[in-house]
């Protein structure tokens, strides 16, 4: 969209070009201006889409946030680079037709008058078909792309995971204080007690006791392995009571 705006531009520009160039202005000289221009149009955009890229993961984040994310979506330097290297890409793109059209403008032409009104060249116009192509080629590839990212997504989000009435399933978590636990068959024994009046209490089925959830940071406990005799291994080590699955 850029780059055939900026055809346009430079179409309208002719007149102003050529009175540069006829006053003794290089149209080498005037190179880096257009480039000046196109970089600070592209680093406007790279601004808006470095905000919207941070803005945007971060309301996903927050409308998706659970105890069993193993994913983080924060925008990181790695992405900041990416964006700095298309909007200089783009930069040069949206340049390089206006850049081209310098060598080609008729300076006696513009300046007369003549060719004030004339339409577009059969070249121009087979670039800005080109530009439109390419750019619908590109949407449809990306549309295609988000839209089997968000079915996979949403069949990941859909699928079982082997728990049958989740929102049936109710868990709570606190720690016991040493000072009134200080010994493991004080504690063994509140969790079998407590257990016990769980399992009685009308409308539950099935209570268990246990360290933590499936999907949390378990204790690492050392491990040595019978053919690896001196060399300990960490393994993650949940303690559970009957009833856990």
């Amino acid at each position: 969209n850029l780059a055939n705006l900026g055809i346009a531009r430079a179409q309208a520009r002719a007149r102003e070009i050529a009175t540069r160039v006829a006053l003794g202005a290089g149209r080498g000289r005037l190179v880096p201006q257009w480039l000046l221009e196109s970089v600070l149009l592209a680093a406007v955009a790279g601004s808006l889409a470095w905000w919207a890229t941070t803005w945007s993961t971060q309301l996903w984040g927050a409308a998706t946030e659970t105890p069993y994310r193993i994913r983080d979506y924060t925008p990181n330097v790695v992405t900041l680079v990416y964006v700095f290297v298309v909007a200089l890409g783009a930069a040069v793109v949206i340049a390089l037709p206006p850049i081209g059209g310098l060598w080609r403008i008729n300076v006696d032409g513009e300046l007369k008058g003549g060719a004030r009104g004339a339409t577009i060249s059969l070249r121009t116009k087979r670039l800005s078909a080109a530009l439109v192509t390419g750019q619908m080629a590109l949407a449809i590839a990306l549309m295609s792309g988000a839209g089997v990212l968000g079915h996979s997504v949403w069949n990941v989000l859909s699928s079982p995971i082997g728990v049958q009435a989740p929102e049936n399933v109710l868990i709570g978590r606190f720690e016991l204080p040493r000072a009134n636990y200080p010994t493991a068959e004080s504690r063994s024994g509140f969790f079998a007690a407590l257990r016990t009046r769980l399992a009685a209490t009308p409308g539950i089925e099935a209570a268990t006791v246990a360290s933590a959830r499936p999907t949390d940071d378990h204790e690492p406990r050392p491990v040595e392995l019978a053919e690896q005799v001196g060399s300990l291994h960490g393994a993650p080590v949940i303690s559970l009571e009957p009833n856990y699955f």
